[in-house]
């Protein structure tokens, strides 16, 4: 076994010495053409990569046909000898004459040439350009002459960078040969997709891969937008052209659809396979976190940051601030929603999670945290929960003084009426509207769990000791000597009863004042109620709010406990009723106060005075 290792051993040795000799034995291509040509062809057959012997054949044509000059012959004889001494392999030497074969075939201007040359020579004279980055300028020079490409990969499926036989030179700046082009369009293609650079000039690094670019317009086309209208004007910018894909700072960023004025910040463009995936690019961010964008859609402006996806408006900006979009109705705002990540089509804006007010005079209607929709060919906003996050807490309404839990709202923005009801239109969509001073020993109870500690009696603490109100999740659970996880559920479910309001994305927490309440109604401090609506309309919706008086009609409401002491009930007639201001409501129906009744019509209850008239 030994013996057979020893001989293969041997054998590799030999094979590699008589390999490397081969090549090395040859220190200068002799000067007669003949046997110029019989040494050239000999060294070339060598090339492991290159086919050697086949592009001598047309390099062999080329110089019997004469194609080359007397003096170019003796070039060619002299750069030769030049990559012997760069101890060129045989697929390099097939790299250069393959050069030369182009060069001809493609009938290279004569000043185009002497740079060529010129830049050629450079390389030869300095140590830093190895024989690898010589090759790279061959390789360049036959892709360039032959495809326009300025960057081809080895891997077919792999990006290629062409410029549509633009006009070019060579040029020395600071020890690098460039490849410079005074104007030109610039291309990436892979596979069916491709992007482009219009009108922009630059130089392009043959041994680096680098392209280094100057102004020049990028458009939409290919998220089906207009050149005309959306387009991003380049100023300075640098693209690895090894890659697909590129970014650009301090680009000038143009959208007829939504701003006058060109918009400062930063490009991202690449080439994409996936057909969705496309129309996401280019993709353009605004430097700043405020513009104005009146009448975005009629009736509705917009302020916030600016990106560009594709076809789509993003609210994003570089910091990611809120950005919020106001609905208005009879030149008043009426309904203003925030978020980090609103989405601007053509047709709709739509977003995920969206704190939205809806003003009534001084009061309003709050979500912490909602979906949002708004359809520009309907004119229809919606505000829809879906169970998850945020959207699990229920509608605060200061002007009725309820707490809210249906599923969404729906608004015409050019009619008066708003819709509260299940998602899907309704079939037996339940929703419950409770007083903001409703009080369950057993809700309350509920909370505690297992926790050796009541969740408010937590916060309260918190409050007594520091005085403050708004404070951090983790200042909070450093106090509770907690983990921050278990805290943040906590908070949370905390945030869903209103007591809270908590701000997930910077995990702020501010105290409400129904906290303070709900402890003093366990404390038996204050009166607490027990009103409750409990709406089940069938197909219709749960409410309806008009804007003309802000009146709220209840649907669905079959029966009403206003008081679990003294036993009155009221029982509406078709289960509606109109809540006024601060819980007052009228109704025509039933009531029932201990053994006696009373039927009636425009009964009025006073809050207030807990009251019916």
């Amino acid at each position: 076994m030994k013996v057979r290792l020893i001989f293969a051993i041997i054998f590799l040795f030999n094979a590699f010495h008589f390999d490397v000799s081969a090549q090395k034995k040859l220190s200068e291509f002799p000067e007669e053409p003949e046997k110029f040509l019989k040494e050239l062809k000999s060294y070339m057959s060598e090339s492991s990569t290159l086919d050697g012997k086949a592009v001598f054949k047309l390099f062999e044509e080329q110089w019997a046909a004469n194609a080359f000059t007397d003096n170019e012959k003796s070039q060619i004889r002299l750069n030769a000898n030049a990559l012997l001494k760069k101890r060129a392999r045989g697929e390099q030497m097939t790299a250069f004459v393959q050069a030369m074969i182009d060069i001809i075939r493609y009938e290279m201007d004569d000043d185009s040439r002497n740079k060529w040359q010129e830049a050629l020579d450079y390389m030869f004279t300095k140590r830093n350009f190895s024989i690898q980055k010589i090759e790279a300028f061959f390789f360049s020079t036959s892709n360039l002459l032959s495809g326009g490409l300025i960057y081809k990969p080895n891997a077919e499926n792999a990006a290629r960078w062409f410029t549509h036989y633009a006009a070019y030179r060579y040029e020395f700046v600071e020890d690098e040969v460039l490849i410079q082009f005074d104007k030109l369009d610039l291309s990436c293609i892979v596979k069916d997709d491709s992007i482009h650079i219009y009108n922009t000039s630059g130089s392009v690094n043959p041994i680096t891969n680098q392209w280094t670019g100057r102004y020049g317009r990028v458009s939409w086309e290919q998220a089906g937008l207009s050149p005309d209208s959306v387009f991003a004007d380049l100023s300075f910018y640098i693209i690895d052209l090894k890659k697909s894909m590129y970014e650009a700072d301090s680009v000038k960023f143009t959208n007829y659809d939504y701003a006058k004025e060109p918009l400062l910040g930063r490009l991202q463009n690449k080439v994409v396979e996936s057909t969705d995936a496309r129309i996401s690019y280019p993709r353009f961010i605004n430097y700043s976190d405020r513009i104005t964008i009146p009448s975005i859609f009629p009736g509705v402006d917009y302020h916030g940051g600016f990106s560009m996806n594709g076809n789509r408006f993003l609210s994003k900006g570089e910091s990611g601030e809120d950005a919020w979009i106001t609905f208005k109705y009879k030149d008043t705002v009426f309904v203003k929603c925030y978020s980090n990540s609103f989405v601007i089509s053509k047709n709709q804006i739509i977003s995920n999670q969206t704190k939205a007010v809806i003003y009534l005079d001084k009061d309003s209607i709050y979500h912490p945290g909602i979906n949002f929709r708004y359809s520009a060919d309907k004119n229809e906003l919606s505000l829809f929960r879906t169970g998850e996050g945020m959207s699990k807490a229920p509608f605060f309404d200061s002007y009725h003084s309820l707490e809210m839990d249906f599923e969404q709202v729906v608004w015409k923005t050019d009619e008066p009426r708003m819709e509260f009801s299940a998602i899907l239109g309704g079939d037996g969509g339940s929703a419950v509207f409770e007083s903001i001073d409703y009080f369950s020993n057993e809700r309350y109870l509920g909370l505690m769990g297992y926790d050796q500690q009541h969740p408010f009696t937590g916060l309260i603490k918190y409050y007594n000791l520091y005085k403050l109100k708004e404070f951090t999740a983790a200042e909070y659970a450093d106090f509770l000597r907690m983990p921050i996880t278990p805290v943040r559920q906590q908070l949370m479910t905390l945030s869903y009863l209103g007591v809270i309001d908590y701000h997930v994305d910077k995990e702020i927490i501010i105290l409400r004042d129904r906290l303070f309440k709900y402890v003093k109604a366990v404390s038996g401090v204050i009166d607490f109620d027990v009103i409750s609506f409990e709406s089940n309309p069938g197909k219709k919706e749960n409410a309806s709010l008009s804007l003309l008086n802000y009146d709220l009609k209840l649907y669905g409401i079959p029966q009403i406990q206003l008081s679990d002491s003294q036993s009155v009930m009221i029982y509406p007639t078709q289960g509606e009723i109109i809540m006024k201001k601060n819980r007052d409501f009228e109704f025509d129906g039933k009531v029932e106060a201990g053994k006696f009744e009373f039927f009636g019509k425009e009964f009025l209850f006073s809050y207030e005075n807990f009251h019916i008239t």
